[in-house]
């Protein structure tokens, strides 16, 4: 089973926390053996983390492509933390602030 992607509000660890535990749940009653979650953003990886998961392959390169002509927009976008990616991100991943 996938997750595709996660939006809270006020960006609400718990609320994190909460909807993985009820994919857990869905995951287990449908007979799932692996709820897949990739993507998002650095601290919803911290509350994913907390639940102790297998990763399949290190996470060493990005995977979206971008160019930002602009100083400002390549300084924002070299940040992790401007960038919240799930599974509808096509080739058009990019967080406009």
């Amino acid at each position: 089973m996938r997750m595709a992607d996660i939006r809270v509000a006020e960006d609400s660890p718990e609320h994190v926390g909460a909807l993985l535990a009820g994919a857990f749940c869905a995951a287990r009653r449908r007979g799932a053996a692996v709820l897949e979650v990739t993507g998002f953003c650095r601290w919803k990886r911290l509350v994913l983390e907390e639940h102790r998961p297998r990763p399949t392959t290190p996470e060493a390169n990005w995977p979206y492509f971008y160019k930002a002509r602009h100083p400002i927009m390549r300084t924002v976008l070299r940040q992790p933390d401007s960038w919240d990616p799930c599974a509808y991100d096509g080739d058009s991943a990019l967080v406009c602030l």
